[in-house]
């Protein structure tokens, strides 16, 4: 009778399992990024609307009809919204959400209507209308 030694068997059990364990660290690396992407998004998803809410905000606040740049923050809310005069006429408003970190910003050509502001139709953009565009980058705090 001969007797079997099984290292064989040993090995490949022992290579399973190596690989194994390799798949599951790459997965779960795999899984890390994922949550970081969703996170990411989900920041910038929630500046893009305190964005929004500035602007509609802005639009229901008594301003003072004089050039310049003029801002408001609320109590609580997370955004600002900011009027601008520019240099070529109109008024824009910004809505600013994300902090400094992750800052969105939503700009919206007004008009004044019995003394309160009053949205262009079509007047919705996502960037800086302005040339130079550091004239968007004026600060009132």
């Amino acid at each position: 009778m001969r007797r079997q030694r099984g290292s064989g068997a040993l090995a490949a059990v022992l290579l399973v399992l190596m690989m194994g364990s390799l798949l599951l660290g790459l997965s779960q690396r795999q899984q890390a990024t994922r949550l970081a992407l969703n996170g990411e998004e989900g920041r910038w998803q929630q500046a893009w609307l305190a964005a929004e809410s500035a602007l509609s905000w802005g639009l229901q606040l008594r301003w003072p009809e004089r050039e310049g740049i003029h801002c408001r923050r609320p109590a609580a809310g997370g955004w600002r919204v900011c009027l601008l005069s520019p240099p070529g006429g109109g008024w824009l408003l910004r809505g600013e959400g994300g902090g400094k970190t992750h800052p969105v910003h939503h700009w919206r050509w007004v008009s004044w209507q019995h003394a309160r502001l009053s949205a262009l139709p079509g007047g919705w953009i996502d960037f800086c209308p302005l040339t130079p565009a550091d004239a968007c980058d004026a600060d009132a705090g």
